[in-house]
């Protein structure tokens, strides 16, 4: 590509173009098999292009103008369009999917086999005649944003009913965050900005660093990767997913839970039984595994909103805040161990260092991310600025976190690999498990019959 006044240096790879531009003058007149991906493309004129199998996912179009174009098997994803227009273009087996249309942008298109049915319009009298019997009855209003809040999901916004039940292309996937460049006027008088720093692994302080630091460390011993292959064999049993392109992310993803039911290698590939012992002295000396499962990102899927992890969901919280909790006494101590290399590409684990101690759900925030590197709120006429620090390593290494730290899975931009990653979850035993472990034997060590709750007896339920 030919670009004119880049703005920002960008990385181009073969499948995947992301970045910052502006003013383009473009040579090329066809694009296939590309993805663009968390771009702001603005004030730049398309001509008689054709995009062909292409991707535009996360994108922010401002003041471009697309002439005699034609789109085939094209997926806009996650796109809002601001002054941005149509002119006399083919759009042919595209899916317009949680996106945003503030004004009439299509004047004289052709829409063949396009559907219009996960997205969020300023009015619907913006839309054209001819999207008529395309799906835009179920566009949704930006007014009636709001009421989709209550009935939220990890997969979106329900909107619709077929048939009794919630349909995934019925949902729709509002962008969590706003990207920007410079904090905004009303956010920059700042309470506190906390500095990550990297710090060594201590045998006497990491129990601390997990609960009054950053809320997470990275162990020095990984799994050999014998056990690594056999526990990626055994998960990729169950992959059902895709190989060629699709314009639906979310199939993609998928979770298999009770994986000490799957194989024995997943005993086998624990963090040192020395080291999860000593959780003891912070959970209590019978505390268990509540979940164990694997998640699955295929190329191409969706990652995850920040959150904190089960119980703290389920407790009283009064705007936003967890009630009647000291985050110095934590009931969730977690253990990540990749089976997949975790990079920018593939998607970090992505966490904020010391956020633990806000006892805030974040998903009850207006929140920003500036410059990606930061995230920016404001809570009781405060303002907060806090870090992002992105988790990667080689598949075998082991992470452990705090379960109240907000973290998050991130978007999977590789077009051919895989992220897998294992999470287990240790909780208090006055606490209810997440997933039980049904059908498991009494293992030979004491302490795994400890983990899987054989030797347990469990809260009654009412």
């Amino acid at each position: 590509m030919n670009y004119k006044n880049l703005r920002n240096q960008s990385r181009i790879f073969d499948f995947n173009i992301f970045g910052k531009f502006s003013n383009m003058k473009i040579i090329e007149k066809k694009f296939t098999n590309k993805i663009f991906r968390n771009c702001i493309i603005e004030r730049s004129f398309f001509n008689k292009k054709s995009f062909d199998k292409v991707e535009f996912w996360k994108i922010d179009f401002s003041n471009c103008k697309f002439y005699d174009c034609k789109f085939t098997d094209v997926l806009f994803s996650e796109v809002e369009l601001k002054k941005t227009s149509f002119y006399n273009c083919l759009f042919d087996k595209v899916v317009f999917a949680h996106s945003y249309i503030k004004s009439n942008i299509f004047k004289h298109c052709d829409f063949k086999k396009t559907k219009f049915n996960t997205f969020v319009v300023k009015n619907k009298k913006i839309l054209p005649p001819s999207m008529v019997g395309l799906g835009s009855n179920k566009a949704t209003l930006l007014k009636d944003k709001k009421k989709f809040s209550g009935m939220m999901d990890e997969k979106g916004y329900y909107f619709k009913i077929q048939n009794g039940k919630f349909k995934d292309n019925d949902r729709i996937f509002l962008p969590e965050y706003r990207f920007l460049d410079k904090v905004p006027n009303e956010l920059k008088k700042k309470k506190f900005n906390f500095k990550f720093k990297d710090k060594e692994f201590s045998k006497n302080t990491f129990l601390n660093e997990l609960i009054h630091g950053n809320g997470f460390i990275k162990l020095n011993n990984k799994v050999n990767s014998k056990d690594l292959k056999t526990a990626i064999s055994q998960i990729l049993k169950y992959d059902n997913t895709e190989k060629k392109f699709t314009t639906e992310k979310r199939k993609k993803q998928f979770y298999l839970n009770n994986l000490f039911k799957v194989h024995k290698v997943f005993e086998k590939i624990l963090p040192k039984e020395k080291i999860l012992k000593s959780f003891s002295d912070v959970l209590g000396p019978n505390f268990f595994c509540g979940f164990y499962g694997s998640n699955f990102l295929g190329a191409g899927a969706r990652g995850q909103r920040f959150h904190f992890d089960y119980p703290y969901p389920t407790m009283y919280r009064k705007n936003g805040v967890i009630q009647n909790f000291d985050y110095k006494s934590p009931i969730n101590l977690q253990a990540i161990i990749l089976l997949s290399d975790l990079d920018d590409i593939t998607g970090s684990t992505d966490i904020i260092p010391g956020s633990q101690k806000l006892q805030l759900d974040p998903q009850s925030l207006n929140i920003s991310e500036l410059k990606g590197d930061f995230i920016i709120f404001k809570k009781k006429n405060k303002s907060f600025k806090y870090k992002i620090k992105r988790l990667t390593g080689k598949k075998g290494t082991i992470f452990l976190f705090n379960g109240l730290a907000w973290h998050r899975a991130g978007d999977n931009l590789s077009p051919n690999k895989n992220r897998i990653t294992l999470l287990l979850q240790f909780l208090s035993n006055h606490i209810r498990p997440q997933n039980k472990f049904n059908g498991l034997k009494k293992s030979n060590s004491e302490f795994i019959n400890q983990l899987t709750g054989s030797n347990l007896i469990l809260p009654t339920e009412v």
